[in-house]
């Protein structure tokens, strides 16, 4: 029983994850097009393998696309929060006095 309730738990996040990300729900779509041969184009296993190979290289290329836009992002806001503290550090301080020196 547990297992059907995490299979059924891991299929809803996989959903959502390409629910997240359209361009790879369609990429799924379109491998399992060519596995089923909906199109017909894939007469031979090395037309298959060409068509898979094809949509393969098309969505690592788009992950590590999605990946490294995703981190420069994350530099940039890390950079952004850290110039808003160093300026929130200068302007909250008021200096401090030397000591021996009278006022």
């Amino acid at each position: 029983m547990a297992t059907m309730k995490s299979g059924k738990t891991q299929t809803e996040e996989l959903a959502e994850q390409l629910d997240r990300h359209p361009e790879f729900r369609d990429k799924v779509r379109e491998l399992l097009e060519i596995i089923n041969n909906k199109s017909g184009n894939a007469n031979k296993a090395d037309d298959a393998e060409d068509l898979i190979w094809e949509e393969l290289h098309e969505m690592g290329r788009r992950a590590m696309q999605d990946w490294a836009d995703r981190k420069h992002e994350r530099i940039v806001a890390e950079s952004d929060n850290r110039k808003e503290l160093r300026k929130k550090e200068k302007k909250g301080s008021t200096g401090t006095r030397r000591s021996g020196e009278s006022g």
